[in-house]
């Protein structure tokens, strides 16, 4: 190569050119750098499809939700030194929306134990039952 620099003391060739001309990628200044190298590109790629498909689930559950949903995508970057180089590995997490499960009001006695009536209120009516299916026949559809 033409033209090229390098360190006398050690011989090694201080190049911005790779051996086959074009120029080398500089290193990253920023996190977004840093995710776009993972896994060749490949991460990024798939935190964006999984980013999208984040936000279509959040609006459909959103459409259904009184127009409140929430979800979130965790990313960590475990980096570990091994033999003088820093091996990144990236790890996702998606968190998508559910839906609401409705509460039920229970209180609690003395003893922690839950029920649907207040220990200290009388009660006017025990426990119904609703259907009574005894003695009939059952019917198939």
């Amino acid at each position: 190569m033409p033209d090229e620099a390098y360190d006398p003391a050690t011989g090694e060739v201080l190049s911005t050119r790779a051996a086959d001309g074009s120029r080398l990628p500089p290193p990253s200044a920023t996190l977004a750098d840093t995710i776009r190298l993972l896994n060749d590109g490949q991460f990024d790629l798939d935190a964006s499809a999984e980013l999208r498909e984040l936000v279509q689930k959040i609006q459909d559950h959103a459409d259904n939700a009184k127009g409140v949903a929430k979800g979130s995508i965790t990313i960590k970057l475990d980096i570990k030194m091994m033999n003088g180089a820093h091996v990144v590995t990236p790890v996702m997490k998606v968190t998508a929306p559910t839906p609401d499960q409705p509460g039920t009001l229970l209180f609690s006695d003395d003893d922690g134990r839950l029920s649907r009536n207040r220990p200290d209120q009388g009660v006017f009516f025990g426990t119904r039952v609703v259907a009574d299916n005894t003695g009939r026949d059952v019917r198939s559809v």
